[in-house]
């Protein structure tokens, strides 16, 4: 099992994030790296995270999370999951923290929680509210684990058996959502409609009961993650190149999103987004 380690370090302390690539068998259901973080600094951190096209799954190995929700009271989280939404959420930390992060594609969360992702859309669960004891006895290896690579390999055994057992869903739906992802949102609902020979209301029916939004709703999220990942490693972005690029009428536009998706003008976002350190999607 191979490991790829950042570490940054200055004045108030350490921080560093693990990467292991899953197997390739999993690379359906799984975004990316699986994900060990540590962080040991001397103050308080918060991190502004953005509605993104996946389902985010933290295993916690250290002190709880604060979050805070748009428009909802902060409340105190251990090991949890975060379904589909259209709302920002603040996760701070003491300054000490370590966790494990795996991001589930929507067909991932399908098949792993075997219920419709309109259950968990816009909403934050805990690990074994979602997944029972196989979450609690999952949760208490990772944290017993003697170090990263047994925790890794932890994870690995978990999805493989898991994602082993197949689920009915509806290919149609799973369709629309590949193309919709395949174009970061650019492309119109009506013309995927057209192309199954469905109706807009049946499309948009079908599609809200397996991923939890509606297709127009989906593609506007994709959207914003690419503005995000736009401003990666951007010290100076250009602002009206990126409403462009990434399909939005004008500048005025974004803002909207921004304002939304954020809660901060985008000059705001970037002025207290924290250093990714190499993590996708902070």
């Amino acid at each position: 099992m191979s490991l790829r380690l950042t570490r940054q370090e200055n004045e108030f302390g350490t921080t560093q994030a693990i990467f292991c690539v899953p197997d390739p068998r999993l690379h359906r259901y799984i975004e990316g790296d699986y994900l060990g973080w540590t962080e040991n600094v001397m103050r308080p951190v918060t991190m502004r995270e953005t509605p993104r096209p996946i389902i985010p799954m933290i295993f916690n190995l250290g002190p709880e999370w604060r979050l805070s929700e748009a428009g909802r009271d902060p409340y105190q989280a251990d090991s949890f999951l975060s379904g589909l939404c259209e709302h920002y959420t603040l996760v701070e930390s003491t300054g000490r923290s370590s966790c494990m992060q795996v991001n589930l594609t929507p067909m991932g969360a399908l098949r792993l929680l075997g219920v419709p992702l309109l259950e968990i859309a816009d909403r934050v669960l805990a690990i074994d509210e979602v997944l029972g004891a196989a979450g609690r006895d999952l949760s208490a290896r990772l944290h017993d684990a003697a170090d990263w690579p047994q925790r890794f390999a932890e994870l690995e055994r978990f999805f493989l058996a898991r994602f082993a057992a197949e689920r009915a869903t509806s290919r149609e739906a799973v369709w629309v959502w590949d193309n919709l992802r395949r174009h970061d949102g650019l492309i119109p609902i009506a013309a995927l409609a057209a192309d199954l020979g469905w109706s807009h209301k049946r499309l948009i029916a079908v599609f809200r009961h397996e991923f939890g939004l509606t297709p127009k709703r989906a593609a506007r999220v994709m959207r914003f993650a690419r503005v995000v990942r736009c401003l990666d490693g951007v010290p100076a972005p250009r602002w009206a190149a990126i409403a462009a690029d990434c399909g939005y009428y004008d500048q005025a536009h974004l803002h909207r999103d921004f304002r939304q998706f954020a809660g901060a003008t985008p000059a705001g976002y970037l002025a207290g987004r924290a250093p990714n350190y190499g993590v996708p999607g902070y």
